[in-house]
This record gives C-alpha cells, structure tokens and sequence, in this order.
C-alpha cells in the first residue's frame, strides 16, 4: 500500500488528524546582485533558450548566468544578478511530502519548517483544536542582516546569506488568543519576525482584511460558513473607488464619461462576472 510519502505534497489536505492550506508568502526570499564580469569567480554560463510562437517564427532569448543566479541587466560596467534562496545548495528538498503522515500541529508545524519550497504561509489545524502559523521553506540565516546592510541597495557577493535559519527562529504563531488564522498572501508579523521574512511585494492586504471580518462575524464556524467565505465576491475595498470613479465621471461632460457614469451607479458592490462596474472601477 502506497504511504503519505509516496504521493505528491498537496498545497492544502487533511489526514484525518491535520488539515493546512499554503498561500505564498511574498517575503523578501531574493537579492539583487551586483558584480563585475572580470572578478575572479563570476564565470558566465551562456544559455540560448528557444521561445517556440504559435504561428511564428521561434525567438532565441540569450540568457546569461553568474554563480549567484541569471543576470537581468548590466550599467556603467556592472552586472546585476537575482539571487534567490532556491538556487543554494540546500533550499529544494522533500520534506513537504511528509505533511500527510504528521499527526498534530507540532509535528506539521516541524516538517513545514525544514521543507525546501518557494515559500508560503503554512496555516495548520489538528483535530485536538490547535491552530498554528509559520513559513514553510528554508530561510537563510543572514538574509535580514543583509538586507539591512544593503538598505536596499545591491548587495556585494559577499554579503550574500551564507547559511540557514534554525527553526527555533522561525516565525511563528500558534493558537492565537482570538481562536483566528488567515494570510491571503499578506504580510502576516511585524518586528523582528518581519524583518526574518522581509518585504517582496505583499498582497494589498484588502483580501486579508476581508476574510478576518468574515471570519468574526460568528463565535463558530462550520464547513459551510467558510465555504462562503472562499466564495465571498462582495469587493469592500473597491467601493469607495467606485464612488470617487462615479463622482469624477459624472463631472466630465463628454459621452464616454457619460456612459461609464451609467455603469458605475448599476454596480452592485460585488466582483460577479456581469459587473462591468468592478472592472470599469479597477481600471481607475
């Protein structure tokens, strides 16, 4: 019989003892490398990748590569390459897979911790009622003190993390006083634990929000409670846009203005697929 471990790692399950759910995480997991061609072990890879175009002719995209990752552009005789924790030695592996035979928040909470994954938040709960956040994915032990040294800058390639954080370190929260976990892809702790994770463009945080309101309108939840939440296409955030997109339309006197006036006062406050209003509301 097949095990846990012999199936792929899911991005959200349940055992029968835990259930998790990933959204990404959005942290600063990269760095902007800056280098010069001649220094000594900056030894280019050229790599001719084919981009095949249906209905064209094939495009040759000429793709070089330093020891620290792929070099997007070069200026007044630098180079400047991205490197991300995934390139290291270390920062893939297969721990994920283990998630299925993990049988509390702890243990899950562990696994997520020594897995080699693009990051995300990791949300667990088990069936004796603990809940739990982390990011689950290496993190490298230096990245917040060199991130502070470059001050945003690019860095040298010698201020680039050289090891990995012990999991005791890792952020984390588990069983909050409020009974209540969410992410959304959003920036989830400040201080010193969000410094570990750093900033690499977080979601608005409108979604976020949302979800947490959601989530408190009941003192308990069952399946079909959150089930509407993942469904919920109510759009909060857009609304005072719509409002000010309506003001300012209605204050134009040319048809179009006119027009997308007309739009913009039939919407019905939700993102449905019949709303030209929300698209019309983004744009603005």
């Amino acid at each position: 019989l097949a095990t846990a471990e012999d199936v792929a790692a899911l991005v959200v399950g349940s055992n029968g003892d835990i259930a998790w759910g990933f959204t990404n995480s959005y942290g600063q997991w990269f760095d902007v490398v800056a280098h010069r061609q001649s220094e000594g072990t900056a030894v280019f890879n050229v790599v001719n990748e084919e981009i095949r175009v249906k209905g064209g002719e094939p495009v040759t995209l000429t793709v070089r590569e330093a020891p620290w990752g792929p070099v997007l552009a070069r200026d007044k005789g630098s180079d400047y390459s991205v490197w991300w924790t995934l390139y290291r030695e270390g920062g893939v592996n297969f721990e994920s897979q283990k998630l299925g035979n993990a049988r509390s928040v702890d243990e899950a909470v562990a696994i997520a911790q020594r897995s080699g994954i693009p990051h995300q938040n990791f949300v667990v709960a088990d069936r004796e009622g603990n809940i739990a956040w982390t990011i689950m994915g290496r993190i490298p032990s230096k990245g917040a003190d060199a991130r502070e040294v470059s001050r945003g800058k690019p860095l040298a390639p010698e201020n680039l993390p050289d090891g990995w954080l012990d999991p005791a370190k890792y952020p984390l929260v588990k069983n909050p006083a409020g009974g209540r976990l969410w992410t959304a892809n959003s920036r989830q702790s400040g201080g010193r634990n969000g410094a570990i994770i750093g900033d690499g463009g977080f979601d608005l945080g409108a979604r976020a929000k949302q979800i947490r309101d959601r989530l408190n309108e009941k003192s308990k939840l069952n399946e079909k409670d959150l089930y509407g939440i993942q469904l919920d296409a109510e759009s909060r955030f857009m609304q005072r846009w719509t409002t000010l997109a309506l003001r300012v339309g209605k204050s134009h006197p040319d048809e179009k203005s006119k027009a997308l006036a007309q739009e913009l006062a039939k919407w019905n406050g939700r993102a449905d697929v019949d709303q030209t209003a929300y698209r019309i509301s983004r744009q603005f």
